[in-house]
């Protein structure tokens, strides 16, 4: 049936050419020399013990206790290159997402005495226009990327979720909520989800509001909260899988001029106790006085005054007249 020696020749062609097949994508592995060549054994710490290349921390602090001053203390001397705690930090922008408003921020970067471009904040009521949290944080890797940031602080974690009422206590709702995070982290930047501690209190683990899921999806949890006796100071826990944190509640200070967040030794806290409970007792002379009366005039944990006065026994510095007087 008609038709030319080219078309012919066409048509045994096309049904002689090799038809491209798709191979599915192979799941990426890799061996154990690799990975130790991949990733250096000591934890490159961005600043430590809260942030680290690849690594989220699930950061909760109890109300008025100041959780964005000290976060922002923290990105001051990221973004400055300055020590953090006593160690050193890995110099790098810092992208900030935060759930208040330009006004309410702006005090709390004063109050960090932060002046830095490398600082760079997005506010929540801005980004509504993305539409859903998926689009927002795809939006926000991409911005992350742009500017080779190390770390991103999300406060708090619950409004950038979109995670209201009854579905803080869902594990699937605030795992999906995290599987949004893992390519930032993927990229090897740090992330800091903030919340809010529960009414209940709790340990480090049980702390933060709503599901416990949370807390071992992420890499670190870290508690922070107010010194039961100084107004000045706060209580940072942090527990995790990373090698190196630390063993027990790091007790801080901020300087109220600098702004700054310096370390209180456990050393420093002894030696003041130590003098504290000395001027106590010499003040009141012969007459002594019970433990509860010296907790009462020392301004620090009632297990730390105690265990204090009883070394000062051990040594000699106090007697005990009465089986509770000194």
């Amino acid at each position: 049936a008609g038709g030319t020696r080219e078309a012919l020749s066409a048509l045994i062609d096309a049904v002689e050419s090799p038809v491209a097949v798709a191979q599915p994508a192979r799941l990426p592995s890799e061996t154990d020399h690799q990975v130790f060549v991949r990733v250096v054994a000591e934890t490159q710490w961005i600043a430590y013990p809260l942030a680290a290349p690849g690594c989220s921390t699930s950061f909760v602090a109890s109300p008025k206790a100041g959780k964005s001053t000290f976060l922002l203390a923290m990105c001051d001397a990221i973004v400055s290159g300055r020590p953090w705690l006593g160690k050193p930090t890995k110099q790098s922008a810092v992208v900030y997402l935060t759930e208040e408003g330009p006004t309410t921020f702006r005090h709390a970067i004063q109050r960090a005495n932060i002046r830095s471009p490398d600082l760079h904040v997005t506010f929540y009521g801005e980004t509504l226009q993305f539409g859903t949290y998926a689009e927002t944080m795809l939006r926000a890797r991409d911005h992350v990327r742009a500017l080779k940031a190390q770390l991103v602080i999300v406060d708090t974690f619950s409004t950038w979720a979109r995670i209201t009422g009854e579905e803080e206590n869902q594990a699937g709702k605030r795992l999906e909520a995290f599987s949004h995070i893992r390519p930032i982290l993927s990229d090897g930047a740090g992330v800091i989800l903030v919340g809010h501690t529960r009414k209940s209190g709790g340990d480090v683990i049980d702390s933060g509001r709503g599901s416990g899921a949370l807390a071992g999806a992420v890499d670190m949890v870290a508690d922070y909260h107010r010194n039961d006796t100084q107004v000045t100071q706060r209580e940072l826990r942090v527990i995790g899988r990373l090698d190196g944190l630390p063993d027990e509640s790091l007790v801080l200070n901020r300087d109220q001029d600098s702004g700054r967040f310096e370390l209180v030794t456990r050393e420093s806290i002894s030696t003041d106790i130590r003098a504290k409970v000395l001027e106590a007792v010499l003040r009141v002379g012969t007459r002594g006085m019970t433990l509860a009366e010296i907790k009462k005039t020392v301004d620090h944990r009632y297990s730390d005054v105690a265990a204090r006065v009883r070394s000062l026994e051990q040594s000699g510095e106090l007697v005990a007249i009465t089986p509770k007087g000194l």
